[in-house]
């Protein structure tokens, strides 16, 4: 390509600043995309086996291939409109099993096996149709405008997204746009509330809310002994528009699936992979059951037992199910869909409203409910059964079954739902089921009255508050400076991280048999957060589930309990199988709905005048949904742009950003830098401490032997200086660094952010408390050094806590130490004492590092390493 002429697109004739802003549009233009990768297909040497396509992420690096070939010579001066995406090729529905690399894990590899016969098809082929996202740009550039209108530029949209997400009410909006600084400096194109939201009005938006009021009659009578009647608003959309609109969303092109697939991690085909719902049984069963060809659209669903009652009875929700419904999808082709309920996702008590049965009865199985505690297995309920027994109730024949399986007396939506089998869609539910349910509500207090029998109940509470106070500090982990039994209230946040040092709580004081029990419940919860199952891990879910039943009997036999008649531990059964049915259990956790609750209830609440309150709120639902689907749009339409779609943090992603530097006024705000080298960390600009002398290294911070260690360091690469022990010289020493661990597929898509801290001693001052010194401090060379001090290797795995014991490791009686590059530091631990059966009171978690001297690895600090020290495959 001649360096004399801009760059411009071979097979669209756009023109481009710059190769970076070429290779942009290349790998995110649909139609030159694909023509792309039909050309390196092309060009690929013929000595080279077979391999698909290239991906996204490869299409950079393709493109500068190409580049650096001559392959795409620059065309002529005089650009052509681009031309709509071809058609896709008909693919090959024959069974077969494919080698690709894996885009989450570079390297690692899955074999995909297709569908066996025609499923997802498109109605005909036809041209591509435009979809919305598409038709709107088309629009815009014929009318000359820029992605971002009606907004006046990229920072006046920018400003209006954070004002309609940020929960401001309309009053406050007016008067933060009629501030002199944003009227003048800012200078946005709206000055006011009533111009504000015609600009938000303005953006396409999705399906209308429509509302139909209807009389709901009671239980309750009134003063003439007739039923009470009530008014009630309900606020609805067309659930088909809704899969129409997500369906024909261009920003999903990529991840849409309109077929079923098995996923295996051997090309043998025996070691199974489930993930998101294409992967697992019920998809491909179903597809296997209706006619070739269709597009099935998997439905999931979620309510609370105020919701559920509104639309008992709805025969009309599903118009759609039994004859399919024409929607234009986010490839650009047209397809006959089928939507089916697949998941149902709901706390206990509303799988119970829904399944019709009693709070006391499984809603997936018939199990006795006096069973519940035994690793059993049962009869699933079945729909059609379900629905004659109620039906015969109702009539006032008195059924066997009616009573026997615990049923009561509910017109069920779902039973003229095609394809449905509600019992199935009961998806597992680690918020309220696992966190809050079978850990904070039982295994906490049961192995709490387990302790020593010497132990009163306040004893007990009490040495588990201490031993809580006595775990040493990680940024990623709550300090519960009280300790657990004074909290009246918890969140779930507070409950997992608890659940991530309970068992090293207990060590040392429960028999061996408790913390078996414990362990079990806790290594189910870790199993149960995988985002990608195989055969072997599902196992090792099950093996944690009978560790957990094999061993609470300890809790009969010291009198905690009598029986374990509890719904939610029985739920834990079901985990397996309805992983294998429709998916992992972290994309159907309640926790998401809770956070709608507060995003989609509680703010459009807070921001309306009281007054017709609910028509407010869903005209706020309205805009924030349309400002999200126009946030996706420029995502889907400029090349490079990046905004943040996801409001909320996972636990993983949440870091303690409080500062413990103590006496250093210079909090360390300046922003962190990359670090130059490849490793993934890093580092702020300026160290806080530029000039540390080496006494003082030795001294404050605890660097024991300092200037040999480093000596040591410099003479193992050949670069000790001549008179070293004359040199008279001061370190720049920080505080810490942020490292970077990659994302294990099993648990995370995403790098985890991973604070280390070194922060030495200093005394209360004024106001101002007394903060302990942590043991290692990082010396910054013209490479990033750190002095750290070694423990054993990890050799012995406790067979109870199933965690690695290790100790200080020393030679002539000294602590062992070296000074290390900093990019040889993988990640960041915690540490668990061995406590003894009472521990000591002088302990504090700011001592207790250096006070013990056996430590066990805490494999719960963060499900990567979960999966890192249990070798999970």
């Amino acid at each position: 390509m001649s360096s004399a002429t801009s760059p411009q697109c071979q097979f669209c004739g756009k023109g481009f600043k710059s190769n970076k802003g070429l290779s942009s549009h290349t790998s995110q233009a649909p139609a030159c995309r694909k023509k792309l990768r039909e050309l390196l297909r092309e060009r690929r040497p013929p000595s080279l086996s077979p391999t698909p396509p290239p991906q996204d992420a490869e299409l950079d690096d393709g493109l500068e291939r190409a580049m650096e070939l001559d392959l795409l010579p620059t065309p002529a001066p005089e650009p052509t409109p681009p031309s709509p995406p071809p058609p896709p090729p008909v693919q090959d529905r024959r069974a077969r099993v494919e080698e690709i690399d894996d885009e989450d894990a570079p390297g690692a590899t899955r074999w995909y096996e297709d569908f066996p016969k025609e499923a997802g098809c498109i109605l005909e082929q036809r041209d591509p149709v435009e979809t919305a996202f598409e038709a709107m740009r088309r629009k815009q550039v014929a009318a000359g405008q820029e992605p971002w209108f009606p907004f006046a530029s990229e920072d006046d949209w920018d400003l209006a997204r954070w004002l309609s997400k940020s929960g401001v009410s309309g009053g406050y909006i007016d008067e933060f746009l009629k501030l002199n600084k944003i009227k003048h400096g800012a200078d946005p194109s709206y000055h006011n509330t009533r111009a504000f939201f015609q600009k938000i009005d303005a953006l396409p938006g999705g399906p209308e809310w429509e509302c139909e009021i209807f009389d709901v009659v009671g239980d309750e009578v009134d003063e003439n002994g007739e039923p009470k009647k009530e008014e009630i608003e309900l606020w609805k959309r067309n659930p088909v528009e809704c899969i129409r609109e997500l369906m024909g969303n261009a920003a999903f092109r990529e991840k849409m699936r309109y077929a079923p697939q098995r996923v295996y991690r051997d090309a043998e085909g025996n070691r199974r992979e489930y993930g998101e719902m294409w992967t697992t049984n019920w998809w491909w069963d179903l597809q296997e059951r209706l006619d070739e060809g269709i597009t099935i659209a998997p439905v999931i669903i979620g309510s609370d037992k105020t919701h559920l009652s509104r639309f008992s009875g709805d025969k009309q929700a599903w118009p759609a199910g039994k004859e399919g419904v024409d929607i234009l999808c986010a490839d650009s082709q047209i397809r006959r869909v089928f939507p089916v309920l697949a998941a149902y996702v709901a706390d206990y008590p509303e799988q119970c409203l829904v399944a019709c049965c009693k709070e006391n009865r499984c809603p997936v199985c018939k199990v006795d409910p006096k069973k519940h505690g035994m690793p059993v297995y049962s009869a699933l309920r079945e729909p059609d059964e379900t629905v004659k027994l109620m039906r015969k109730e109702a009539r006032g024949w008195k059924p066997d079954g009616f009573k026997k399986h615990g049923l009561r007396l509910v017109d069920p939506f779902w039973k003229d739902l095609p394809h449905c089998n509600i019992f199935q869609c009961f998806t597992p539910d680690i918020l309220h089921q696992l966190h809050k349910g079978v850990f904070k509500e039982h295994i906490v207090k049961w192995a709490t009255e387990s302790l020593d029998p010497t132990y009163s109940a306040d004893d007990a509470n009490a040495e588990i508050d201490f031993r809580f106070r006595s775990i040493p500090n990680h940024p990623g982990l709550r300090y519960f400076k009280v300790g657990i039994s004074l909290v009246s209230q918890w969140t779930g946040t507070e409950f997992k991280h608890m659940e991530k040092i309970f068992l090293g709580v207990l060590n040392g004081a429960a028999d061996p048999q408790v913390i078996l029990a414990v362990r079990g419940v806790l290594d189910f919860i870790e199993y149960a957060h995988f985002e990608r199952h195989t055969d072997e891990s599902l196992a090792k879910l099950k093996e944690a589930w009978f560790r957990f039943h094999n061993n609470k009997v300890v809790f009969i036999d010291k009198g905690v309990r009598t029986h374990f008649d509890i719904p939610k531990i029985h739920a834990m059964k079901h985990y397996v199988d309805m992983i294998r049915s429709v998916g992992t259990a972290d994309g159907y956790n309640t926790e998401l709905s809770e956070r709608l609750h507060i995003d989609c209830a509680k703010l459009g609440y807070a921001v309306s005048n009281k007054r017709n309150y609910i028509q407010q709120m869903t005209r706020w639902l309205m805009r924030r949904e349309a400002v999200h689907r126009f946030a996706s749009y420029l995502q889907w339409a400029i090349p490079g742009y990046l905004v943040s779609l996801n409001e909320g943090k996972s636990p993983e992603q949440l870091v303690d950003e409080d500062d413990e530097s103590g006496d250093e006024s210079d909090r360390d705000n300046q922003p962190a830098t990359p670090s130059p080298t490849p490793a993934q960390f890093t580092i702020a600009k300026k160290a806080p401490f530029p000039r540390v002398s080496v006494a003082t290294l030795e001294g404050e911070f605890g660097a024991v032997d300092f200037l040999y260690h480093l000596e040591n360091f410099l003479e193992s690469r050949s670069m000790l200086p001549k008179r070293f022990h004359n040199i008279s010289a001061t370190f720049p020493v920080y505080k810490g660094f942020l490292n970077k661990i990659p994302p294990s597929t099993r648990v995370s898509t995403t790098t985890l952010n991973d604070r280390i801290r070194a922060v030495r001693a200093v005394l209360a001052r004024g106001l101002k408390k007394a903060v302990p010194q942590h043991f290692d401090t990082y010396g910054i060379f013209s490479t990033p050094l750190a002095y750290v001090e070694w423990y054993t290797p990890l050799t012995q795995l406790d067979p109870n806590l199933g965690m690695y014991k290790i100790a200080p490791a020393t030679h002539a009686h000294r602590r062992r130490a070296s000074i290390i590059p900093i990019t040889q530091i993988s990640r960041s631990c915690h540490l668990i004492p061995r406590f003894s059966r009472k521990i000591d009171r002088t302990l504090t978690a700011d001592n207790v590092l250096d006070r013990c001297n056996v430590f066990y690895i805490n494999c719960y600090l963060r499900h990567v390493d979960f999966v890192l020290f249990h070798a999970v495959k």
